[in-house]
């Protein structure tokens, strides 16, 4: 059983059965299921979803107060393979698991480690995943909708509790009435996107391709990220004038354990490796005629 204070009950929501206590027991029920150890398992969160860190520090469990967030949670596995299928930085589904099931009437999701210990990003951090995100084009069969906030604000104003005074109610109800009408008169200027819905630092972790202790001391990874950051934003305009954005997934940069720049396109089509080798190929060339041509030179002086 996992280890959690007594008798906490679930914020936001009309449901005091969803106790540490039962979502302790669909952990266990869980992880029998999926073959895992429970033991130990340390409960990280608990409001309209558990969230457990097993002992081994590989595997966090998600777990819904009820199965009703299905339809949800088969969206939410859905868009991580497709992220991953595309090299995007977010959190991985633990593999070889069937998922999302529905276990005691509660729908449970399992996911990769990202660290042991929490560390947020920083809000530049936040943009530049962001604007990755937003790069891409989600396939139709994810089935995202379109951006509404009205239906949550509606829920939320249906949930008041007797705490809140009926005229400080009515004035919500009535200020929501007029944010909806004026947020469906608005005029999108940009194209539409992908968007995170609920962006803040606190949903973004740093996470560590190789442990602490394989860096090496001495070694400038942060000058070599950020030239690596440069180069990718020089690609990035190069690629646009060679009409080659919508080719690949993302452009990342990332540096590795040696201090180098590591730059990522992640799944390229075909057609776009091959302009893109052609592209690269004059490019060389034309370094070689320079190169000829000063030696030439060079030589007649």
């Amino acid at each position: 059983m996992a280890s959690g204070g007594a008798g906490a009950g679930v914020a936001g929501r009309d449901d005091p059965g969803f106790t540490v206590e039962a979502a302790g027991r669909a952990l266990d029920a869980a992880c029998e299921e999926a073959g895992l150890d429970p033991a130990g398992a340390r409960l990280v969160r608990l409001g309209s979803n558990a969230v457990y860190a097993l002992a081994d520090g590989r595997v966090i469990l998600r777990i819904a107060a009820d199965a009703e967030d299905l339809a949800e949670a088969e969206r939410a596995v859905a868009v991580a393979r497709w992220l991953a299928e595309v090299d995007l930085p977010a959190n991985r589904l633990v593999p070889g698991i069937a998922q999302p099931r529905v276990v005691q009437g509660h729908t449970v999701t399992y996911w990769e480690s990202v660290q042991d210990e929490e560390e947020y990003a920083t809000l530049p951090e936040l943009a530049d995943l962001l604007k990755q995100l937003q790069w891409l084009d989600a396939p139709e069969s994810l089935g995202l909708p379109y951006f509404d906030p009205a239906p949550k604000v509606r829920a939320g104003l249906a949930g008041l509790g007797a705490g809140v005074r009926s005229e400080d109610a009515a004035y919500l109800r009535e200020r929501a009435d007029r944010l909806e009408k004026e947020y469906g008169q608005l005029d999108f200027v940009l194209p539409f996107s992908l968007i995170h819905c609920d962006a803040n630092i606190d949903h973004v972790l740093r996470a560590c391709a190789q442990p602490a202790g394989a860096h090496t001391p001495g070694v400038p990874y942060v000058r070599g990220w950020t030239e690596c950051r440069q180069a990718a934003e020089a690609l990035a305009v190069q690629l646009a004038l060679a009409d080659l954005t919508d080719g690949f997934a993302v452009l990342r940069a990332d540096v590795n354990v040696f201090g180098d720049g590591v730059e990522s396109l992640g799944k390229v089509l075909p057609e776009t490796a091959l302009r893109l080798s052609a592209l690269l190929a004059v490019g060389l060339l034309v370094e070689k005629l320079d190169e000829w041509s000063a030696e030439d030179a060079a030589a007649a002086s």
